[in-house]
């Protein structure tokens, strides 16, 4: 098959890959578990998208893949683009009613799914599920050529949510000439034919674009990781040496873990991609120490740039003794701007809006050209479409690019980028509060979403408003947005012009948990039983009845650390599911110790 779908993305190189090495892995499953050459993924995915084409797919539309990391997954993606179309990927932790949302709101017809995951796609289009399993079937030869489709290098391959501040999440579609850019960028990003790329992110998230496409578009394979929090740290690090593993991108919470608990794991790695977050300086000079891998890289971009834009290489010679460490310089096809207000070029060394236009730019927000128009723009004297990141940076003498924050409440957490307006108006929609504001207190694995609010009259004094509230948010927003505190106010703080002081009640959070932080430090026992463990991760010295973990301002990657500190300092074993999960967390307590006893 040669046409312009080949010529001008990742599909071309890939089908040159299943010709030239048909007897490479493409995708090896850890454990035992299954494996697919170059020659059988470019098989399955050719009749998968044949199956796609005969049922009416064809043309660009949005196609919805509700799999977990899998070979059966990388095949669904790539049997979606050589049918023409754009693969949306489902977040498996999302509430039902979100994902369904999403699904009505991308149009979407057929969603990729397998025989034991329960359906979610709601009931206001209808959807017709179709499964990769069933693409090998008797119904399709094996030697039926697939039929002809064409695109271009503009036409949408993908389309990624990410959290709205107008309450709802937004489509950014991204094109296959954005898609090639990036996985064919440094040349192809240090991989080749025998390397390993761990694929741990979110299928959801645009980190997924990077690893699926980088490690194809190279000849590498694809091992498909299972979650940090499922396997608990020490299996996990274990696992990328049982599983020769030469690349990996890490949410920068996960990379701040590793560097605090096991500095050295990462040595044997060829290309470490750190980002969604600051880096700290401390923790990467902490891994180069220890024996870094051949390449650490401090990478940043937004989705509405293909995932990466900008990148710095961390070495140890070339780390700030002091700062923040750059997010470094664009890549060769991102044209990188730093602007003021009114969108013109400040001078070098002051802070101004980063603004990223080039190859790898999205082609906008599904369905919602207001948005699009905002945030897409052709600024005066710059001359081309750029990406309004409201993230503020300024230039440095060397010509990198350092982070200083934000201009509106965005904030990542845990590697999850979150419109904090979204969760506020999600709260307000409860009908239990007059006002709320929710802000990000904290650092790393101990950062956590604080809700401070004001309940109606009715609601003042209600019993477990907190709880109410929690159970609200559960079932219309995705784990990672909850709050992990709640603060009720009197009265909200007012600036002097009358409006809500967020600074004061911003205050208020970061004085609770500070508070929260010391009594934990005060109690924690040197760290030398559960409850001491426990609580110098959670910054609260008290373990009560009848609360859970996440009750406490627990997370997942706390959860880790605990089980991991808890085995290694007590020799208990523990999953750091059973923490996370575990709806008593007292309880816990005191099995672990009547083990520890014994």
């Amino acid at each position: 098959m040669t046409d312009d779908l080949t010529r001008n993305s990742v599909v071309g190189v890939i089908e040159g890959h299943a010709q030239r090495q048909p007897g490479a892995v493409a995708v090896s499953e850890p454990f035992g578990g299954r494996q697919l050459t170059y020659a059988g993924l470019w098989r399955e995915s050719g009749l998968l998208a044949d199956r796609l084409l005969a049922a009416g797919s064809a043309g660009w539309q949005a196609i919805a893949v509700d799999l977990p990391r899998s070979a059966a997954m990388v095949t669904a993606l790539l049997g979606i683009v050589r049918a023409g179309s754009a693969y949306l990927a489902l977040d498996a932790g999302a509430p039902d009613g979100r994902v369904a949302d999403i699904i009505a709101e991308a149009g979407v017809r057929a969603v990729l799914t397998d025989q034991g995951r329960r359906p979610r796609y709601g009931t206001a289009r209808s959807v017709s599920p179709c499964r990769p399993a069933d693409a090998g079937t008797a119904e399709l030869a094996a030697d039926k050529p697939m039929s002809k489709i064409s695109a271009t290098a503009g036409q949408p391959m993908y389309v990624t949510y990410t959290s709205g501040s107008t309450g709802r999440p937004k489509g950014v579609v991204l094109s296959h000439g954005a898609v090639a850019q990036l996985a064919q960028a440094r040349g192809n990003w240090g991989l080749g034919p025998g390397d390993r790329l761990a694929s741990v992110s979110n299928p959801a998230f645009d980190a997924l674009t990077w690893e699926i496409w980088t490690a194809l578009a190279a000849g590498a394979t694809i091992v498909p990781f299972p979650d940090f929090l499922r396997l608990g740290m020490r299996k996990w690090l274990d696992l990328l040496q049982a599983e020769r593993i030469s690349a990996m991108l890490l949410t920068t919470s996960v990379f701040h873990t590793v560097a605090r608990e096991h500095p050295g794991a990462l040595a044997e790695l060829t290309t470490v991609l750190v980002g969604g977050e600051q880096l700290d300086r401390a923790a990467a000079a902490k891994v180069l120490r220890a024996g870094p891998p051949r390449q650490l890289i401090n990478a940043y971009g937004p989705s509405e740039a293909t995932c990466i834009s900008t990148c710095y290489e961390c070495t140890a010679d070339g780390l700030p003794s002091a700062g923040r460490v750059p997010i470094g310089q664009p890549l060769s096809y991102v044209r990188a701007h730093v602007l003021d207000d009114e969108l013109r070029a400040v001078a070098p060394g002051e802070v101004g809006e980063l603004c990223v236009g080039g190859a790898g730019l999205g082609l906008g927000y599904l369905g919602r050209d207001d948005l699009t128009s905002a945030s897409f723009v052709v600024p005066p004297g710059v001359g081309h479409r750029v990406y309004l990141t409201g993230d503020l940076v300024r230039r440095l003498p060397s010509g990198a690019l350092e982070l200083i924050g934000r201009k509106d409440s965005q904030v990542k957490l845990r590697g999850f980028r979150i419109e904090l307006e979204e969760i506020e108006r999600t709260a307000m929609a409860s009908g239990l509060l007059d006002a709320a504001f929710v802000c990000k207190v904290g650092q790393d694995a101990a950062a956590r979403l604080v809700a401070a609010v004001q309940p109606t009259a009715a609601a003042e004094g209600s019993a477990d408003l907190a709880g109410k509230l929690s159970a609200y948010l559960a079932q219309r927003l995705p784990g990672y947005m909850l709050p992990a505190q709640w603060i009720t106010l009197d009265a909200v703080p007012l600036t002097d012009a009358g409006k809500a002081d967020r600074a004061a009640i911003a205050a208020l959070a970061s004085a609770a948990q500070a508070g929260a932080e010391e009594g934990a430090d005060n109690g924690a026992e040197s760290g030398q039983t559960v409850v001491g463990i426990l609580g110098a991760l959670l910054g609260r010295p008290d373990i009560p009845d009848g609360l859970s973990f996440l009750d406490r301002g627990g997370n997942s990657l706390t959860a880790v650390r605990a089980a991991h500190r808890i085995a290694e300092r007590l020799a208990l074993d523990v999953e750091p599911a059973d923490i996370l999960l575990s709806p008593d967390l007292s309880k816990l307590v005191s099995t672990l110790n009547e083990g520890n006893a014994h």
